[in-house]
Order: structure tokens, then sequence, then C-alpha cells
């Protein structure tokens, strides 16, 4: 089972709310990374 959807059904709202707010800042995270990582491998 996914750890995200398990935790997002924790009865706490301050919880549920660490979490996505935590899921929504890795993704930013990710995004950039990978942003980073394709434009370094872009033909010239």
């Amino acid at each position: 089972m996914d750890l995200t959807f398990t935790v997002l059904k924790h009865p706490s709202n301050e919880v549920r709310g660490l979490v996505k707010q935590l899921v929504r800042k890795w993704k930013d995270l990710v995004d950039e990374w990978v942003g980073l990582n394709n434009s370094a491998f872009e033909p010239e």
C-alpha cells in the first residue's frame, strides 16, 4: 500500500496537512532536479 495514501487517511488534520505539504515540496524538488538534469543531456 502506498504510504502517502495511508497517511492521508490519518484522522489528524495536522498530520494530513503536513503530509500533503511534504509531498508537494518533494514533487517540486524532483521536478526541478529532472529539469536541470534533462537540460544537461540535450544536444547542442
